[in-house]
C-alpha cells in the first residue's frame, strides 16, 4: 500500500513511525517545514503525559484516550533506545494555602471523570518534603501514574528514525481542497492508495471549523532548583505547570489564549509565568531565561480530537493541548482500523 502522511508534526511523526513498525513500508511523509519541526506546536510543548490532570478540563474522553499514554511512550522510546527521554516520577498538584478547597474540587472532578479512587495520594508537608525536599508547601496531591517526556528531543529522535525508514519530503507545499487520495505537492498532482492528513491548522481547507489556541512557554536554566517531577500549581488566577528536564532545565507554561496568533509572548504572560514559578520555588529568581516561545494548537469546536474517514482519505486532527498525551493512542487506533476495520473509541470517529 502506497501511503502519504501529510504533516510532520508530532501526530504525523508518531503515526509514520508506528505504520512503518507495523509493516507498512511504502510511506512518504510530506511537510512544509524542515526536519527540525520548529513550526510544529510540539516543538515548544511541555510534554506532560497527565491523563488525570487533563481530565479536569478535558473530561472522560481525554482521560480514556490518554490513560495508556505513558506506557505507550515508554514502549516507543525504549524501542528508539532513548529511555532517558521519559520521566515517570508522577505529578505533584499543589495550591497556595488559601486555595486548598479549590484543589479538592479539582480532585472530585478527576474522580468523576475516571471512576477511580486510588490514583492519587494526599500529601502532608512531610510527604511533599520526601518527594521534593525543596518545595515548601503544607499539603498537596501526588499522581504517581503520570509523567513527562522531553518533547523536543522526542520529536528529534522520531525524526532520526523516520529518515532511515521512510521517504520524507521537506519544504513542500501541500494542497488537497477536498477529501481525496490525489493531492497536489509543489504544484504537481500525485496519487496514493491512502492519504492521512495530520497537518493540524494546515488542514483548514478540509476542516474549516479548525481554530488555533495560542500557547506560550518559557524555557529556563535554574541551577538553584532541583525538582524531579512535573508540578502543577492551582491558583485563583493562573494554573501553571513546570516540566523538569535534565541538568536544571525547566519549561514553565500555562497560558491558553483563544487566538490564532503566534506573535512573541506578551509582557503580561511573561510576568505572570515567572512570578508564579518563583512562588513555587524561590530558586527560579536566579534562573536564566533561555527561550520564550509561542505557537497555536489545532482545536475543533468540542476541544476533542477527531479521526475522519472518507474512502481513502483519513484526517486526524484537533489534538488541542493534548498532543503528547493522545498521539500514541490515536496512532494505535488508526493502525487497528487499517488492520481490522474496528474503530476504537467510537466517539472520536466520523
Amino acid at each position: 500500500m502506497k501511503i502519504a502522511v501529510l504533516g510532520a508534526g508530532l501526530m504525523g511523526r508518531v503515526l509514520s513511525m508506528r505504520l512503518n513498525q507495523s509493516g507498512y513500508t511504502d510511506i512518504t511523509l510530506f511537510d512544509r517545514d524542515n526536519m527540525d519541526g520548529k513550526q510544529s506546536p510540539a516543538y515548544i510543548a511541555g510534554g506532560m503525559i497527565a491523563p488525570y490532570s487533563e481530565s479536569i478540563m478535558g473530561g472522560k474522553t481525554i482521560y480514556n484516550l490518554g490513560k495508556n499514554g505513558l506506557s505507550l511512550w515508554k514502549k516507543y522510546l525504549n524501542k528508539l533506545e532513548v529511555p532517558e527521554l521519559y520521566n515517570d516520577n508522577g505529578t505533584l498538584l499543589l495550591a497556595p494555602p488559601n486555595f486548598s478547597n479549590e484543589i479538592k474540587h479539582y480532585i472530585n472532578k478527576i474522580n468523576f471523570n475516571t471512576n477511580e479512587n486510588n490514583y492519587y495520594q494526599v500529601l502532608k508537608q512531610s510527604d511533599i518534603y520526601d518527594l521534593e525536599p525543596e518545595l515548601k508547601y503544607n499539603e498537596g496531591y501526588y499522581l504517581p501514574s503520570e509523567g513527562v517526556v522531553n518533547a523536543r528531543d522526542t520529536m528529534s529522535s522520531i525524526g532520526k528514525y523516520l529518515t532511515n525508514h521512510i521517504k520524507w519530503e521537506v519544504n513542500t507545499e501541500i494542497s488537497c481542497t477536498h477529501a481525496s487520495n490525489e493531492i497536489t505537492i509543489n504544484g504537481m498532482q500525485q496519487k496514493f492508495d491512502l492519504v492521512i492528513d495530520c497537518r493540524g491548522l494546515g488542514s483548514r481547507e478540509t476542516l474549516p471549523d479548525l481554530r488555533g489556541i495560542r500557547g506560550e512557554i518559557i524555557r529556563v536554566f535554574a541551577p538553584e532548583v532541583n525538582v524531579s517531577r512535573p508540578v502543577r500549581l492551582f491558583h485563583p488566577r493562573h494554573n501553571i505547570y513546570i516540566s523538569p528536564y535534565k541538568k536544571h532545565h525547566y519549561i514553565i507554561g500555562a497560558t491558553e489564549i483563544e487566538a490564532n496568533d503566534i506573535s512573541p509572548i506578551s509582557v503580561r504572560s511573561t510576568l505572570e509565568l515567572l512570578s508564579m514559578a518563583y512562588d513555587i520555588h524561590s530558586g527560579f529568581s536566579e534562573a536564566r531565561v533561555l527561550e520564550m516561545s509561542t505557537n497555536c494548537r489545532p482545536t475543533l469546536s468540542n476541544n476533542l480530537p477527531q479521526i475522519k474517514v472518507d474512502n481513502n482519505f483519513i484526517s486526524i486532527n484537533g489534538l488541542y493541548r493534548h498532543g503528547f498525551l493522545l498521539s500514541p493512542t490515536l496512532a494505535e487506533s488508526l493502525i487497528e482500523y487499517l488492520s481490522t476495520g474496528n474503530k476504537l473509541y467510537s466517539e472520536i470517529w466520523s
